[in-house]
């Protein structure tokens, strides 16, 4: 395997996990204890699941469904991950909206984390 592509591996990997990351921090800020937090985690992560592509293909969903797909984390994971094992490299608008959830959900964690501290 190319350096190349284990780089693009390896990035994509990396902005996957901030996005997930960046979700999570929003999950654990709005919980008000951990059970509630296992509870939320569960069902967004389900969601985004179907959502996403994890356990059908988006294909067969309603025109007007098909939009909420590209709010996830899974769909552009997938998508980037499926882009690279097929030898395309075009995978920067991928990048870029899981950068883009991960940048957006790890700041309103933050704030949302600062409104319960007090900060």
């Amino acid at each position: 395997m190319p350096l190349a592509a284990l780089v693009a591996l390896a990035t994509v990997a990396c902005a996957v996990s901030l996005a997930a990351s960046g979700l999570g921090t929003i999950l654990a800020a709005a919980a008000k204890n951990p059970e509630q937090g296992n509870a939320i985690g569960g069902i967004v992560a389900l969601a985004m699941g179907v959502l996403g592509g994890a356990f059908v293909n988006i294909g067969v969903f309603p025109e007007v469904i098909k939009p909420l797909t590209r709010l996830t984390i899974n769909y552009w994971g997938t998508d980037a991950f499926t882009r690279l094992s097929q030898n395309q490299t075009d995978i920067g608008t991928n990048l870029l909206a899981l950068l883009g959830i991960g940048v957006v959900c790890f700041s309103i964690g933050l704030v949302v984390f600062n409104r319960r501290l007090n900060v």
